[in-house]
């Protein structure tokens, strides 16, 4: 599985977890970190995570999504090839 379709993944789990009914938009999870964790990341930087385009997180970026979708930094890596 790759970054981008954990974070898809996680979304979706997010959202359900919330009683949404579906996937936490892109938007929702940056209004609801800016909201629970006082701490900012832009709509379109998880958009490039998500597409592929920005295929690292800084070490920053990947403890505030660690935190928010309570997983552990670890798992916010593409897995090995064939795992």
């Amino acid at each position: 599985m790759t970054l981008g379709e954990k974070i898809r993944y996680l979304r979706e789990i997010e959202g359900t977890l919330r009683g949404l009914g579906r996937a936490m938009t892109q938007l929702e999870v940056v209004q609801a970190v800016k909201t629970e964790l006082r701490q900012t990341i832009s709509q379109s930087y998880l958009s490039q995570i998500e597409s592929g385009r920005r295929p690292h997180l800084t070490k920053s970026t990947r403890q505030l999504l660690a935190r928010f979708f309570k997983v552990l930094p670890g798992y916010l890596v593409d897995d090995p090839q064939g795992y």
